[in-house]
């Protein structure tokens, strides 16, 4: 009658009451958890982070970072087929996480070297009441209307125009205190402004 009321089978029904009577209602009502689970199999955990650290060329992709898509096909390729849950799983389980590469800046000066390491020399010595600026300006720049988002009333439309005449320009001009990276920086008219 307890099977039938609970829609169980019997087996079922007798691994409950042996759960029960063993570890009590919090071990009968804790959540399963499948002893096979793929995330957890140490071949497909293995075969992702060896597909992983190749390039994706290795597998016929003409670009330079993975997506979810070719790593799914690259674990069906290696024999470990695993579908995108399973992948994510192991991913963040092992630490890894997606990130967009920094851009940073480069030099094709050939004398680059020695002049950083002048410049390392010169912050060293620096002394207390010394300071070392870089100075860079960008400009002049026009001002014009830029398209962004904007708060508007049920059939309005918003429009900014591809060729506008410039209200202005305008030259930035910035310096970087290099031991203590405080930025200072100003706005003028012409490349020498006058006070």
């Amino acid at each position: 009658m307890a099977c039938h009321i609970l829609k169980q089978s019997r087996s079922s029904y007798a691994r409950s009451v042996r759960l029960f009577e063993e570890s009590g209602a919090e071990r009968l009502f804790a959540p399963r958890i499948n002893p096979h689970r793929k995330f957890d199999s140490e071949p497909v955990k293995e075969t992702l982070v060896s597909v992983l650290h190749q390039p994706t060329a290795n597998f016929g992709t003409n670009r330079t970072t993975w997506k979810m898509a070719d790593l799914v096909r690259a674990m069906r390729e290696e024999g470990q087929p695993a579908c995108e849950d399973v992948i994510r799983a192991i991913v963040k389980g092992a630490g890894y996480r997606w990130r967009k590469a920094r851009i940073v800046l480069t030099s094709n000066d050939p004398d680059f070297s020695q002049k950083f390491q002048r410049i390392r020399s010169i912050l060293a010595d620096l002394k207390a009441r010394e300071a070392f600026f870089s100075i860079d300006e960008f400009g002049p720049f026009a001002v014009k209307a830029q398209p962004g988002r904007m708060l508007i009333g049920p059939g309005e439309l918003h429009f900014v125009a591809q060729w506008q005449q410039s209200k202005g320009s305008i030259i930035v001009t910035a310096a970087i205190e290099l031991s203590s990276n405080q930025v200072t920086h100003f706005y003028s008219r012409k490349k020498t402004p006058t006070k």
